[in-house]
């Protein structure tokens, strides 16, 4: 009962605690992949109250309402490299390959759970995936240093492809798009960032202040009345920094330092108003998007965190690690009282 007793004192210290720093409320749950597949993406849908992370050739569906599995989509390739759902979340792509080998991109059809289409690329394997802001562009980045662009034909669907670069001097770890759909972010195992002008097709600049593999990027959120003002990009990388970025305008904002670990992923909270980090040491980190300030470590994992995601709503946040571990913690939507 002493025991006990003390487990339950240390609980409650621990949750007031949180309440006070306002970020986080307390860990809701530890899932793991069955065969301790490696989690290398995580994803919250769009419009429902789901999230999916990668098996060991299916995607895993769990309902952070009633929370609980769901039935597992069976994707056909060897490993599932990245997801990404479309705003709408009609439609689910799925990167992945068997790497020096070949390369599969797959689109499900969210409504009925099965292959819409399957692309399949000689030599390597896709690397990273995902969807404009409007959902008629999708970008997909390889392990060959490729990045294409296609537009996006429904009814059926199809991917037309518009756009090809070819910039980086190794893989491409990351890609996304800012909210107008006119540039397009990359980061490397070259350690660089790279800037496209999706418009004009063409490099527009290369950043290349990291030090180490640049693993992950992620656009800040921001209102609707901020929407025409440049855009910020965050980066995690090997050489244990967050950096941020205005690329349009070709400006390193701030270095985000005392992380003391590698960095594989990087989220920002949908409220823009912080990010978290996750890397080599178990650890998430919760870094004010303001200031270049931690304002919260956690130890959420005992294996490297690969993978983070926040819900649309900001509700929850979901880690995965190398054993196959995700965790679900619910989250403060504002970051602070």
């Amino acid at each position: 009962m002493g025991q006990r007793w003390k487990h339950h004192q240390r609980i409650i210290v621990i949750c007031h605690l949180l309440i006070r720093m306002s970020l986080i409320t307390g860990f809701l749950m530890t899932l793991h992949n069955h065969a301790a597949t490696p989690v290398s993406c995580i994803e919250f849908h769009p419009t429902e109250p789901i999230a999916i992370w990668n098996g060991n050739q299916y995607i895993v569906v769990h309902s952070t309402q009633s929370n609980s599995s769901k039935d597992n989509i069976p994707v056909p390739m060897h490993r599932i490299r990245d997801v990404s759902f479309d705003p709408q979340g009609h439609w689910l792509a799925v990167a992945g390959g068997s790497p020096a080998e070949q390369g599969d991109l797959v689109i499900i059809n969210w409504n009925n759970k099965e292959p819409e289409l399957h692309l399949q690329f000689e030599n390597e394997w896709v690397t990273t995936v995902g969807f404009s802001s409007d959902g008629k562009q999708l970008v997909m980045g390889s392990g060959d240093s490729n990045i294409s662009v296609y537009r996006i034909q429904t009814e059926p669907f199809k991917l037309v492809q518009t756009h090809t670069f070819d910039g980086h001097a190794g893989s491409v770890m990351d890609t996304i798009f800012d909210r107008s759909g006119d540039w397009l972010i990359s980061t490397g195992s070259d350690r660089s960032v790279k800037v496209w002008n999706v418009r004009e097709n063409i490099l527009h600049r290369t950043f290349a202040h990291h030090t180490g593999v640049v693993f992950a990027a992620d656009l800040r959120p921001v209102a609707t009345d901020q929407s025409t003002l440049p855009f910020y990009v965050a980066t995690a990388s090997a050489d244990q920094t967050v950096r941020i970025w205005q690329p349009e305008i070709g400006r390193m904002v701030r270095i985000v330092r005392n992380h003391e670990t590698d960095l594989f992923t990087v989220a920002y909270h949908p409220s823009g108003n912080w990010l978290a980090s996750g890397g080599e040491d178990g650890t998430v980190r919760y870094i004010d998007a303001q200031t270049d300030n931690i304002l919260q470590e956690k130890k959420a994992h005992d294996d490297w965190i690969y993978a983070l995601a926040f819900s649309p709503d900001g509700t929850f946040m979901a880690s995965g690690d190398w054993s196959g571990k995700v965790v679900f913690q619910r989250v403060n939507e504002k970051g602070t009282d």
